[in-house]
């Protein structure tokens, strides 16, 4: 697979913006965090739009079925979009292979983020704050 810097930091801001836009802070969620956009802005950025496209919109399909009730989630179709799409563009990988691998990488890609958060939020996140309210620093 071949993807010069200049790309590979432009998807890595990209995955930047798409992962922590679609917290509280940027409010993406409803817009950008869908597969179908972030394809196609990954194709852009990677030559082909066209075929960023058709793989976004394969991978729309594994989120249409899912019901999320309460604070549960079924899977983060932005990482399967984050991967497949460069492995199809480049690497060459067969759409129905994208497809094949985007669900257990969307499985994964959620437990990584839950397990991220955990022990950044409860581990080192709360850690942190209690030092700074032992102190006395309430301006941080």
């Amino acid at each position: 697979m071949d993807i010069s810097q200049v790309e590979l930091i432009i998807l890595a801001a990209l995955g930047a913006t798409f992962t922590w836009g679609t917290t509280a802070f940027l409010s993406l969620d409803c817009t950008f965090f869908v597969p179908f956009i972030a394809s196609w802005i990954l194709g852009a950025v990677l030559g082909d739009y066209k075929t960023g496209l058709i793989v976004g919109a394969t991978i729309q399909t594994i989120n249409m079925a899912p019901v999320m009730v309460g604070g549960m989630t079924a899977m983060d179709i932005w990482g399967a979009t984050a991967i497949c799409v460069p492995l199809v563009i480049r690497g060459g990988m067969d759409l129905s292979t994208a497809l094949t691998i985007a669900a257990p990488i969307a499985v994964l890609y959620n437990i990584l983020g839950t397990l991220v958060g955990v022990v950044w939020l409860d581990g080192v996140g709360v850690g942190i704050v209690d030092k700074l309210c032992h102190k006395g620093d309430w301006k941080h």
